[in-house]
């Protein structure tokens, strides 16, 4: 089997500067990661259910930096010999595994803010199972199959060979357009429904003021978060995507310093995750508290809110519906 080279071999062009932008880009992952793990199990803000999605996803990430950060510095070493009939690189296969699940937990995360807003579903824990089946099983099973091939038909480890190496490309790229395309469905989606509901709510004060409650008229924090995790996506994988694009039709010649972006952004997702998904503000409002005041907070003296949003679920459909029906009695006045 063969993987998606994410360590620099030793031998390549610009190998030492390729091995330190991958040391810096993934130690910034590890901080960012582990600054957030920390702080949720410290708040004990894993107790929310759609904190804890973001909480798995930032373990995932964390463990994709620290395998490249050893990786890059001791790759040769890292290598399991009695893994050597089955995978190509077991450091490469491992952050195969590990960047699958990645997508795969953005994409969950895409799906709760679509299932919270859009479609006003109050019991989103029931899919937690699902996620983790999805999120977990999908990469063992995309793993299992480039296992199976190497072994069954010899597939080469020759990256050069496309015919070889193109099959696993579409296995890492599909779930990464498929979770980038689900986000972007996710923003299109709840962006559309909170601006009607903040034009409904709006026309509701206008013709009840005495009824209604704060107008909001800037862009809610939900809507920047899936807009900033897009943009950050978008600018850590498109030199990858690029580089496989080069690769399919064989173009080899002044692709260097592209290669180095690519190593210099692969790692960043994590750090970018742990900022955008990580940071909500019931974590900046814990925070605030024991900045100024010096003691810890229980977890109910915060008003949570769903990935840095404005409202949380319960917030949103009261006040929703005090609005409409509000509204609607006003017209029947």
């Amino acid at each position: 089997m063969s993987t998606v080279a994410f360590i620099p071999e030793p031998g390549t062009a610009n190998y030492d500067l390729n091995v330190t932008v991958v040391t810096i880009s993934a130690s910034l992952s590890f901080v960012g990661c582990l600054f957030i793990i920390i702080t949720y199990l410290w708040l004990r803000l894993t107790d929310q259910y759609h904190l804890k999605c973001i909480f798995i996803l930032s373990v995932v990430e964390f463990c994709i930096s620290i395998v490249f950060l050893v990786g890059s510095r001791f790759d040769e070493t890292l290598e399991i010999t009695w893994l050597q009939p089955y995978v190509c690189s077991s450091v490469d296969t491992l952050l195969h595994f590990l960047f699958i699940s990645s997508f795969m937990w953005t994409g969950c995360i895409a799906h709760m803010l679509l299932r919270v807003i859009n479609y006003e579903d109050e019991t989103i824990d029931r899919y937690f199972k699902f996620y983790n089946l999805i999120s977990w099983g999908v990469p063992f099973l995309i793993v299992l199959a480039l296992v199976l091939r190497h072994v069954w038909f010899n597939a080469l480890c020759d990256p050069t060979k496309m015919g070889e190496y193109s099959i696993v490309r579409i296995l890492f790229f599909i779930p990464l357009m498929l979770a980038w395309l689900l986000n972007m469905y996710a923003f299109f989606k709840v962006s559309k429904k909170l601006y009607k509901e903040r034009k409904l709510h709006r026309r509701h004060i206008r013709l009840a003021p005495e009824t209604g409650g704060p107008v909001v008229e800037e862009t809610p924090t939900l809507v920047n978060t899936q807009r900033l995790f897009l943009v950050a996506f978008a600018v850590c994988w498109i030199w990858a995507i690029v580089l496989a694009f080069f690769g399919f039709f064989n173009i080899q010649k002044n692709i260097n310093w592209l290669i180095t972006i690519n190593y210099a952004f692969t790692p960043l997702p994590g750090l970018c995750n742990s900022i955008i998904f990580g940071l909500n503000d019931a974590l900046k409002a814990r925070i605030s508290v024991l900045i100024t005041c010096c003691h810890k907070i229980a977890p109910d003296e915060v008003n949570e809110s769903l990935l840095g949003a404005r409202y949380n679920n319960e917030e949103f459909l009261l006040w929703r519906g005090n609005s409409v029906s509000d509204f609607e009695n006003h017209s029947v006045q």
